[in-house]
C-alpha cells in the first residue's frame, strides 16, 4: 500500500504544467525597443573621391588603418639604410614605397624609423 502511495506522489509531481513566464508591460516594452533597428544614414564604405581626406597623413605601426581610394592602408614595416623603404598594406596587398613615390593621390614625403608621412599632391 505504501508503495502505491509513493508511486502516485512521484507521478503527480512529474506531470506537465502549463507555466508561462509573467512579464510586466514595462519589461515587454523594453524588449521591443531593444529589438527595433534604428535606421542610419551614415555611410558604411566610401570609395573613390573622398571629400574629407586629410592633406597629410602620419602612419605608424600602432595607428589604425586609413581609408584611401585603393582601400585601407597601414604601415607594416620600414627598411632603413641608404634609401629607406616603407612597407605598406593597402587593401590586403603589400606595397614597398620610397620617398617621393606615389600611392593614390599621396606622395611619400618622409620615412622615419617607425612612421611614414604621405602628403596629398
Amino acid at each position: 500500500m505504501l508503495l502505491i502511495a509513493f508511486a502516485g506522489i512521484m507521478l503527480s509531481s512529474c506531470s506537465l504544467q502549463s507555466h508561462k513566464p509573467v512579464l510586466s508591460e514595462e519589461t515587454a516594452a523594453t524588449e521591443e525597443t531593444e529589438a527595433a533597428e534604428i535606421p542610419s544614414r551614415e555611410a558604411v564604405f566610401v570609395y573613390g573621391n573622398q571629400k574629407n581626406s586629410p592633406s597629410k597623413l602620419v602612419l605608424t605601426f600602432s595607428s589604425e588603418p586609413v581609408l584611401l581610394p585603393s582601400g585601407y592602408v597601414r604601415l607594416v614595416g620600414v627598411v632603413s639604410g641608404g634609401r629607406p623603404i616603407a612597407c605598406l598594406e593597402i587593401g590586403g596587398r603589400g606595397l614597398a614605397l620610397g620617398e617621393g613615390e606615389l600611392v593614390d593621390a599621396y606622395r611619400v614625403v618622409g620615412i622615419g624609423s617607425n612612421n611614414v608621412v604621405p602628403e596629398r599632391r
